[in-house]
């Protein structure tokens, strides 16, 4: 599992994703995301393999999906770093 998050995680969209969503205190809108000159279909395939790994959930709210934060699965990632 920890090399599925290192994997995930060496994009640097990824990260500025998680960046951005660490900042939120509520659900975001993949629409809403603004990572640089990025397609969105190209920021929401990076929130998808983000959710693949569970580093980040998704939820339908109305048409729409939103994303934020899974804080479980980073406290075991930072568990699974801090054994190495």
């Amino acid at each position: 599992m920890l090399t599925e998050f290192f994997n995930v995680l060496s994009h640097p969209v990824r990260i500025q994703l998680l960046k951005i969503l660490s900042t939120q205190q509520s659900c975001v809108c993949g629409e809403v995301l603004d990572v640089g000159t990025f397609s969105q279909a190209t920021i929401l395939g990076h929130l998808r393999e983000l959710k693949r790994v569970g580093l980040v959930q998704g939820e339908l709210e109305g048409a729409q999906r939103c994303y934020q934060l899974n804080l479980e699965a980073l406290q075991q990632f930072k568990r699974m770093v801090n054994t190495l």
